[in-house]
């Protein structure tokens, strides 16, 4: 999340990964609100000027118009600042300013728009992955030769579906 240049939307049925953030992050002086609250856009606007990280809880499948036209990223300079546009406002904008947005539906559904402009990342717990994930860990500690010839076999698979990608090319 700290490397992306865009912000990020997280998929967080459980709620875990929003409570993590908040954990995370309270150092930094993280402001935490939501679309919902009063002051939501004045919030955006101090957080933007002070250069702080923003979460934005109980995302919506609609995306406000406020943070539509921030998720783009317009940044222009005039002069030596840089400006952000907030709804039809010229915002000082601080490069240390970061977004994170956090959804609490399963399997929500963004319009194209909105998905191109940002990173998603799904904290959503299968059961099926939470067992993959537990038999992997057994195997490694109880057998290391099998996690290690597992390791080995997914490279060579990767690594021969990438030498087919590239013959195929080869002879297109």
């Amino acid at each position: 999340m700290e490397k992306t240049k865009r912000y990020c939307l997280c998929i967080d049925p459980q709620m875990q990964a929003s409570n993590w953030l908040k954990r995370q992050y309270a150092s930094l002086g993280m402001i935490t609100t939501k679309m919902t609250d009063g002051p939501f856009k004045r919030t955006i606007e101090i957080a933007i000027d002070l250069g702080k990280m923003v979460m934005i809880e109980n995302v919506g499948e609609r995306v406000d118009v406020h943070v539509e036209s921030l998720i783009r990223k317009e940044i222009t300079k005039f002069g030596d600042q840089r400006m952000i546009k907030l709804c039809r406002r010229q915002l000082k904008y601080d490069p240390n300013f970061h977004m994170i947005m956090v959804t609490s539906l399963g399997k929500p559904h963004y319009d194209v728009n909105i998905t191109n402009h940002i990173t998603l990342i799904n904290f959503f717990v299968t059961v099926e992955g939470l067992t993959q994930n537990l038999l992997s860990m057994v195997v490694a500690n109880e057998r290391k030769d099998l996690e290690e010839s597992y390791n080995d076999n997914m490279k060579a698979t990767f690594d021969n579906i990438k030498s087919l990608k590239t013959i195929e090319n080869q002879i297109l």
